[in-house]
Order: C-alpha cells, then structure tokens, then sequence
C-alpha cells in the first residue's frame, strides 16, 4: 500500500496489526496457488505438444480445465485484498492507533488532507492477472482440443 504525504512519500507498512497482515498473507496465498497451478498447466499443455497427454487418461480434460483454476486463485487473490480498508479498520479499533484516519479506513483507494493512498503495483498484476487468466479460460475451454491424437 503506497500513502503519499504531503510531506514526503514512501510505502506504508503496518506492523503488529493481525487483521491488515491477514489480508495480506490470504492474497499472496491465493496470488502463489494460482502461480503453481499455472506451471503445472504448462507442463500439462507441454506433454500435450509432445503428443504424451492423450496416453493418460483423463489429463487432456483435467488440462482443458487448469485455465479457470488459475482464474479463481488469481480473482480470489484481488477480491480478498479489497477486504483491506475493513481489516485496517478492526486493527485501529483493537489497538486503538494513533495512526488510524477515518477515510484511510474506509477506502482502499482515496487522499485527505495529509495526502492519498493506493494498491500499489502487486495489486493490478493480480487484476490483469485475473483478467488474462479468464480470457485462456475461454480459449482453453471452447477452442483447444487436447484429447486429439
């Protein structure tokens, strides 16, 4: 999370806050489940370009549908993170911090009077992400064909 002060600029980081940390660590979680399944997939789609994947059973279906495994994690990971405002705010009324405003609180992204604050880059990667892993969804499902001999 990028907060940009009037005064100077720098990347935020909350510390001893279970709620903002948990948020953290479910989207990283959901973002390297749907890494791993993405190199699965391509060792998958690879054995189908050697011609191995139609002399196993059932991997050509398995493999046709990996694409949208990936979209799940990969939305999952983004939608969790917007849940980030509500776990800031349960960690300032828990720790009852100093360092709580009310709008930061609130809105994942916005400014005040002390300046504004935003997803940084890790998140939009998850969005096109999400985005290009929902497009090889439907590729993967209406067009290839990885049971083909």
């Amino acid at each position: 999370m990028r907060i940009v002060n009037n005064n100077n600029q720098g990347t935020y980081s909350w510390t001893d806050n279970d709620h903002t940390h948990d948020v953290y660590r479910a989207s990283l979680a959901f973002a390297i489940l749907a890494w791993i399944v993405n190199i699965v997939a391509l060792v998958f789609m690879t054995l189908g370009l050697l011609g191995i994947l139609t002399k196993i059973p059932l991997l050509p279906t398995v493999t046709k549908f990996l694409p949208l495994l990936i979209f799940f994690f990969s939305f999952l990971s983004f939608i969790i993170f917007l849940g980030l405002p509500r776990a800031m705010k349960k960690d300032c009324e828990t720790y009852n911090q100093s360092k709580c405003y009310n709008d930061r609180v609130k809105q994942l992204i916005g400014s005040d009077s002390l300046g504004s604050w935003h997803p940084i880059q890790g998140w939009a990667c998850a969005i096109i992400a999400s985005a290009f892993s929902l497009g090889i969804s439907i590729i993967s499902i209406l067009l290839v064909k990885f049971d083909e001999k």
